[in-house]
């Protein structure tokens, strides 16, 4: 995967589209699943109990939920208009008992992302998990 952290889910040898061990992607050819919470990553996807996976994108470290029912493309979580790609990093995320939303730790690196370290604040925050990227912050 040439460095690329992939999602796959095993669905048996012979199966339409399946790689040789019987395996398909569950995440886009071109995304790498990892986070860079306290910059070693960590928690960087979960399975959701509706189905599919819930996964921080590298690059951008914006959410998405892919394999959602009835959606044929990922979903962004975190979308582009609520704030800059690398200003917030997740990890270690949990959909709530009415899986309406995800509990999940966020880094704030500031509005640009560049913050210095002593700058950076860790926070757990409650998203919501239908695309709006509505947040709100339980603990800092």
């Amino acid at each position: 995967e040439q460095g690329r952290n992939a999602l796959v889910k095993f669905v048996g040898k012979g199966t339409a589209g399946a790689s040789e061990r019987g395996a398909v992607d569950v995440t886009p050819a071109d995304v790498n699943v990892r986070s860079r919470v306290h910059e070693y990553g960590g928690g960087a996807f979960l399975i959701a109990p509706q189905g599919g996976v819930i996964y921080s994108e590298y690059t951008s470290q914006r959410l998405y939920w892919s394999g959602r029912a009835g959606d044929s493309e990922p979903m962004c979580l975190t979308p582009e208009s609520t704030w800059k790609a690398g200003r917030y990093r997740f990890a270690d995320g949990q959909v709530t008992p009415s899986g309406e939303h995800l509990v999940i730790v966020r880094e704030d690196h500031g509005e640009d992302g560049d913050a210095p370290p002593a700058a950076v604040v860790n926070e757990v925050v409650k998203l919501a998990l239908d695309g709006s990227g509505d947040m709100q912050v339980l603990a800092t």
